[in-house]
């Protein structure tokens, strides 16, 4: 559990970086990259050395002519993150990471409940605190 919302956390970091890579593979605004340019632009982006290609189906959804849809993968990337903090209501790197991803969503009441929520699990967590102060 840890190590995917960690995973998740270093996505939503790098999630601008990573729309930006998608986009300049996708000349014609088709929203999808191959298989192949995905697995390489996480590898590169994220600099974390994994067998993309076994995790992938983990992660998102393979089109009909195997690609995938990056808009969509990283847009979704909040519907993850829910069912880990209705299990784990004291999971901090969860509700964070959540946080970050509704604050790119623009649904800013939401994420500031979710960084105050971390806050008050855990009142050191300078992060929390900035984004809730934002």
């Amino acid at each position: 559990m840890v190590v995917w919302v960690g995973l998740f956390q270093v996505i939503v970091t790098h999630r601008d970086e990573l729309r930006r890579r998608f986009q300049e593979l996708d000349p014609g605004d088709t929203h999808t990259v191959t298989t192949s340019d995905w697995d390489d632009v996480m590898q590169q982006q994220l600099q974390i050395q994994l067998n993309w290609a076994s995790i992938r189906p983990l992660l998102t959804s393979i089109e009909p002519n195997q690609t995938i849809d990056y808009v969509n993968f990283l847009d979704r990337l909040i519907l993850i993150l829910i069912p880990p903090v209705a299990q784990h209501p004291a999971d901090t790197d969860a509700w964070y990471t959540r946080g970050v991803c509704l604050q790119e969503l623009l649904a800013l009441p939401t994420a500031i409940l979710d960084f105050g929520r971390v806050v008050a699990l855990q009142p050191t967590h300078w992060r929390a605190w900035y984004q809730v102060n934002y």
